[in-house]
């Protein structure tokens, strides 16, 4: 293409002007303009060639326009800076990372932070805004307010009214919460003396607690606000008397221990351990937007959500979603309200209703998704346990003064350039990455079946665009896209088969909140649940209905109910519908229908169960039904089930039953028939129960006939039943024979005793007991044979032996080794008979070829002292392979042995190099089969997370020698931080923090005293 442009530029045209030009040869324009067109064309090889360069040349000049243009009909970026010179103006909202203003900015109503709320324990963010004031003429007028956290004032300061307020718990501002006054401090030993009154009051606050003092000094030049914090390790009472003086010791000290001063008011404003002790309540009267009631927990531990109630006037507060409060109310994390709601207008809900004529009716209609954690193959996708099961990369820059770290009690302060972590946007919590991945290993994620098709679904907000991976990498389920910022939630989806090996990868190089991650066997539609309501009330009735449509595959499911209320009856009706379709020959539908009818005359229960196939025919019908009127009550329930074949081979299986009372009595019954082709009846089982003032009585009867010809009919009776009376109870069962021979069982009960008579007792599948069944133990001695037979004392007869040792006379046991006994418990104890205290070590020996199964061993004899232990015969249906030991108890021995330790979790942190990276991983073992993860957070710093949920608890740590941070070295670790959800570990190896690997046990401190 370049060579046919360049043959256009070299050809050499002839120069046309117009006549009587300077130049004009004489010649006609005409004829130039032609020979001119015709070098043209021979520098062409033909018309397509023509045609696709000026297609070419015309995309070309498109993309250069494209980067060149802004347009106005779509959205666009520009790759450089735009000057307006005479201005611009947005109706919209505008978002930006910085904002210059060169010359005034002027701002017509509040300029404040994205989250604002007035006060000084409570309040957050920054703010600058009208206020309203009353002036002596009685006009409002408006003042400007400022209200932030710090300011610095280089040069003069003019304030003609100064309002100075201290942290105390009187006055226009009232804090409840515990306080005490300072008397000494005692920097050596890290104590602060607190002023009792006298010996009245006494010391409130407890280990955890985080306590600080905010005071105006007062003389000049020393400055306006003293402010401390701290954290009390350790609290005490001093000795009795006017003098006494209580004490706490404290650690984690912010701000200058000089400025601690006698009758400093010491305030708790959050805890560390106790749950109970993170709150406090305050009420002013005289700050910026009062007067209010605050509720806070972990002002400290969660500053930026600790507000959860403010009470009162609200124009302090400025919310994301709402902006600006106004008026008074109520602002609360949750709210639960009883009684009358009124509306502006005066009237309550209930009047709203009733007033209204003719008819009213509401209807509400939505879709939700029935997708579970169940259906995800991802675990803990919806990040309700935080992060666990996912593995994440974040870039934290520590803030440090003279270069140490800034500590702000509840952590260091910092600014986090790379976020993976589960945020609150929105009013709900997700999970979001700016400029960060996650990971999740292929041990957490479950496995589909072969060849099975996989949905990759995404629901996200998109604040900065970036490029947006998922997946896993290598295979055909990968997304690769880039995704632009935009309002609202999108959403992506991405189909692909999976070999189930690889971990999934998830990283986003702008910044991203996801709603939704699923990795499951259906797309995102098949969960959706269609729920629906109605209310209806008219002059002549009153109608309450509910139902939902769920899709599945190929699966849908129809509930609906109602309740329908008028002046003769009440009844209610639930139809549930599912119906299965795999193809046009294998449609199915199950029909269930229930629901109850009350009227003058009396009230029914029915029910109802259909299943029917592709061509419409009944297979399975089950009806039953309740009926009470003022003679009787009476009940049915009959079931059909019917196969077809073809004509001839019909089989019908007719089952019904009931109950009938009256005023002379009760009967219950119930019959189930077999019928053939022809109408013969094959099998018959009936059953009845009757009650009256005489007895209470129930036979069951089962006539099995078997006919080939006239001369062979062949039936087997068979039939039970049992009478009770004012004697006692009987229970029976007989079956006749077609030989005339009959066999009898029966249980007889009266007032003292009861008879089973039966050739075999078998007990099968789980036996419940109410009460006690008992074995006691008996003395071991020469008369008693665990393994003999006839009327001895024996293990047949008793299971619980107690075996008495007496200085070196080892009195024998003579435990059975025979197959009977596979299956048995015994138990056997070394301690005490009578007056009698076993003083030796009792042994038991084996017979060749049978053992004691201990620890993992087979042993030939078995040795205990002052101990019980539970043994457990073991063998096949052949042979008996000895005694398993269950159980050793220690009961009262000589030697203290201690008690088993029980642990919550144990494992090892492991440190490596990766490059230039270091990275820690994990290994554990949890008594409940929970997760944990561990992330380093800095060097030598390592954060395990768990999900005991609690913080009773200590961890047991041992160092690994590891080469990780240099040349071998011995590091050590120490316990930093025990969290309810995770625990901080330090590890160094000099004054230091250096990274090193370390093993852990987590040990339950519950029952410690």
């Amino acid at each position: 293409m370049e060579e046919i442009q360049q043959d256009i530029w070299d050809i050499d045209f002839e120069q046309i002007v117009p006549w009587n030009g300077a130049s004009d040869t004489g010649r006609d324009v005409r004829l130039k303009w032609l020979r001119n067109f015709l070098k043209v064309k021979d520098s062409f090889h033909d018309l397509d060639t023509l045609i696709r360069w000026v297609y070419q040349a015309l995309l070309d000049y498109a993309k250069e326009v494209e980067k060149k243009y802004l347009r106005k009909d779509i959205e666009d970026t520009a790759q450089k800076l735009i000057h307006f010179l005479e201005g611009i103006d947005v109706k919209g909202e505008t978002a930006t990372d910085r904002l210059l203003v060169r010359a005034n900015a002027f701002f017509r109503d509040t300029l404040s932070s994205e989250e604002f709320i007035s006060g000084f324990l409570s309040g957050e963010g920054w703010s600058l805004f009208w206020k309203d004031f009353l002036n002596a003429a009685g006009i409002t007028e408006k003042k400007a307010a400022l209200e932030l956290d710090e300011i610095t004032v280089r040069g003069a300061m003019r304030v003609y009214e100064l309002i100075i307020s201290q942290l105390r718990g009187e006055n226009g501002t009232h804090v409840i919460t515990d306080m005490m006054r300072v008397t000494r401090i005692d920097t050596e030993e890290k104590k602060i003396y607190l002023d009792t009154e006298k010996g009245v009051l006494y010391n409130p606050f407890r280990a955890g607690d985080i306590l600080m003092v905010q005071r105006f000094g007062g003389l000049s030049g020393e400055g306006i606000i003293k402010q401390y914090e701290l954290l009390v390790t350790a609290a005490g009472i001093g000795s009795t008397g006017e003098n006494r003086e209580d004490w706490i010791a404290y650690s984690t000290f912010a701000g200058n221990t000089d400025d601690v001063a006698p009758r400093d008011v010491l305030t708790r404003v959050d805890s560390l351990t106790d749950l109970d002790r993170k709150g406090i309540i305050k009420e002013t009267s005289i700050e910026p937007g009062s007067p209010y009631l605050d509720v806070l927990y972990g002002m400290k531990t969660n500053p930026e959500n600790a507000l959860k109630l403010r009470l009162g006037r609200l124009t302090g507060i400025i919310t994301y979603l709402w902006g600006q409060l106004d008026g008074y109310g109520l602002y609360s994390n949750n709210v639960y309200l009883t009684g009358n709601f009124r509306l502006n207008n005066g009237e309550d809900v209930r009047t709203r209703f009733e007033i209204l004529e003719g008819k009213l009716q509401s209807a509400m209609q939505s879709v939700t998704s029935t997708l579970t954690d169940e259906d995800n193959f991802l675990t803990n996708a919806v990040f309700k346990n935080n992060l666990t099961g996912w593995e994440r990369e974040s870039d934290i820059q520590l803030f440090s003064v003279t270069g140490v770290p800034l500590d702000l009690i509840s952590g260091f302060y910092s600014l986090k350039s790379a976020i993976a972590d589960v945020a609150a946007y929105d009013g709900r919590f997700m999970l979001r990455l700016k400029k960060s991945y996650m990971l999740q290993r292929n041990e957490w994620i479950k496995k589909p079946e072969t060849d099975s098709k996989l949905y990759l679904t995404i629901k996200y907000h998109c604040d900065e665009a970036g490029q947006l991976t998922a997946g896993f990498a290598g295979k055909d389920i990968y997304l690769n896209k880039p995704i632009p910022a935009a309002e609202g939630y999108q959403v992506i989806e991405i189909a692909a088969t999976w070999d189930g090996r690889g971990d999934f990868t998830l990283g986003f190089t702008g910044d991203i909140y996801i709603e939704q991650l699923t990795l499951t066997n259906h797309p995102l539609e098949d969960y959706a649940k269609k729920v629906y309501t109605l209310f209806e009330q008219t002059d002549e009735h009153i109608l309450l209905l509910a139902g939902s449509v769920e899709t599945l595959g190929n699966r849908v499911t129809s509930n609906e109910a109602y309740l329908e209320v008028t002046a003769q009856m009440i009844s209610a009706v639930a139809t549930r519908v599912t119906t299965t379709e795999s193809d046009i020959n294998g449609i199915k539908t199950t029909i269930n229908t229930a629901g109850w009818i009350t009227t003058a005359d009396g009230h029914q229960l029915w029910a109802k169960h259909e299943t029917v196939n592709a061509l419409g025919s009944r297979v399975t019908v089950a009806e039953s039904s309740l009926v009470v009127n003022a003679n009787a009550i009476s009940a049915v329930a009959s079931r059909v089930n019917t196969t077809e074949g073809d004509i001839a081979g019909i089989k019908n299986t007719i089952s019904t039953a009931g109950w009938i009372t009256t005023a002379t009595g009760n009967q219950l019954w119930a019959t189930i028939t077999t019928v053939n082709a022809l109408g013969n009846r094959v099998t018959t089982a009936e059953s009845s129960l009757t009650n009256n003032a005489n007895a209470i009585s129930a036979v069951v009867m089962r006539v099995n006939t078997t006919e080939g010809d006239i001369s062979s009919i062949r039936n087997t009776i068979s039939s039970a039943g049992w009478i009770t009376m004012s004697t006692g109870n009987t229970l029976w069962a007989k079956k006749s024979l077609e030989n005339g021979s009959e066999i009898i069982s029966s249980i007889n009960q009266d007032a003292s005793s009861i008879v089973i008579k039966a050739s075999k007792i078998d007990l099968e599948g789980g036996v419940v007991v109410k009460g006690t069944i008992r074995n006691p133990f008996v003395r071991n001695d020469s008369t008693i044979y665990l393994g003999g037979s006839g009327g001895q004392l024996n293990l047949k007869n008793y299971d619980h032996v107690v075996a008495i040792q007496e200085g070196s006379w080892n009195v024998p046991i003579y435990l059975p080794w025979t197959l009977e006994h596979n299956g048995r418990r015994v138990c056997i104890v070394n301690y005490k008979w009578g007056s009698t205290t076993s003083a030796g070590t009792m042994t038991i020996s084996a017979p060749s070829g049978k053992y004691f199964f201990e620890d993992g061993a087979s042993k030939s004899s078995l040795s205990f002292s002052r101990e019980m232990v539970e043994l457990l015969g073991y063998g096949d249906d052949s042979s008996f392979f000895g005694w398993i030991v269950v159980n050793r108890i220690d009961i009262m021995p000589n030697n203290k042995y201690g008690s088993e330790q029980k642990y919550l979790a144990q494992g090892s942190v492991v440190v490596s190099k990766s490059g230039s990276n270091k990275i820690a991983s994990l290994r554990y073992k949890t008594f409940n089969g929970s997760a944990m993860s561990v992330s380093r957070t800095d060097t030598g710093k390592y954060v395990v997370a768990h999900n005991f949920n609690t913080t009773n608890y200590t961890v047991m740590l041992t160092g690994v020698f590891s080469s990780v941070d240099g040349d071998d070295k011995e590091t050590w670790p120490m316990l930093y931080v025990v969290s309810s959800s995770f625990f901080t570990v330090l590890t160094q190896d000099d004054p230091t923090q250096n990274d090193g690997s370390f093993n852990f046990q987590m040990i339950s401190t519950a029952d410690w005293k």
